[in-house]
This record gives C-alpha cells, structure tokens and sequence, in this order.
C-alpha cells in the first residue's frame, strides 16, 4: 500500500514539474523579426526581450516610418491591422492600428522630413521633426 503512495505521489511530482516547464517556455517572451504588407505598405516588425520593446519600421513609397512600442510582449505576430493614409499636398500621414497596441501616433513626412503631428502646411504646427540621421540605413533601429 505505501509503495503505491509513494508511486502515485512521485508520478503527481512529475506531472507538476512539467506542466510549469512547459508553462515557462511557453510564456516566455522571445526576440522575432517579422516582415509582410498591410494595404500598400511594408511592415517590418520586431520585438526585443532586453529592452521589452516593439519597433515597426513602416515603409511607404521609400519613406520609412519608425515607432517604438513598450507594450506588454504578446505571442501574436503581424500586430499592425490597418494603416491609414492621409495626404495633403507634399504631405503624407500614416496612422496605423493594432488590436494590441493602443499607444500608435501620427506620424507625417514632406519630402525627406518625418514629424509626428497632424497635416498641416505651417511648418510651426509640427510637434517633433524626426532627425534622420538617427534613423538612418546603419542604424539598428531601422
């Protein structure tokens, strides 16, 4: 009889052991690099455990869109669901949306210029002009 506790206490054990081996890896956030097309637009998204932050690189007729996201890691690849596309003049606004990701902004270009903000031809309204010099093709950002 304690031979067969022992037996059925040792085989619960593992069971346990287990499960919350698998629990872990499963959970457990992982760095990826995922690239695909929302609309006309090339998404390139990745995720990075050390910094706990998304980047999407949208790019849109040689124009490259960057954001930053410290959302909370999900198991779910291909997050950007809709780009939406605004144009006045020179001027092009992105907006993208996500199921997952609530903290997207506007971000507008004019010829070689990126600036967060709304369509707007006075160069005054511009919340943040984007240095390109910080995103640029070297860059591990872009």
């Amino acid at each position: 009889m304690k031979r067969n506790n022992i037996k059925l206490k040792i085989f619960i054990i593992t069971l346990v052991l287990l499960f919350g081996i698998f629990l872990y890896f499963f959970l457990k956030s992982y760095d990826y690099r995922k690239e695909y097309n929302v609309n006309e637009f090339k998404v390139t998204e990745s995720y990075n455990t050390k910094l706990k932050q998304y980047k999407f690189i949208i790019e849109y007729k040689n124009i490259k869109y960057p954001y930053v996201s410290s959302t909370s890691y999900s198991r779910n690849r291909g997050l950007i669901i809709n780009i939406d596309k605004l144009t006045m003049d020179d001027e092009i606004c992105i907006v993208p949306t996500s199921k997952i990701i609530n903290d997207f902004y506007t971000l507008c270009s004019n010829k070689n210029e990126l600036y967060s903000g709304n369509l707007s031809s006075n160069k005054d309204n511009k919340l943040l002009k984007i240095d390109k010099r910080l995103f640029g093709e070297n860059s591990s950002f872009m």
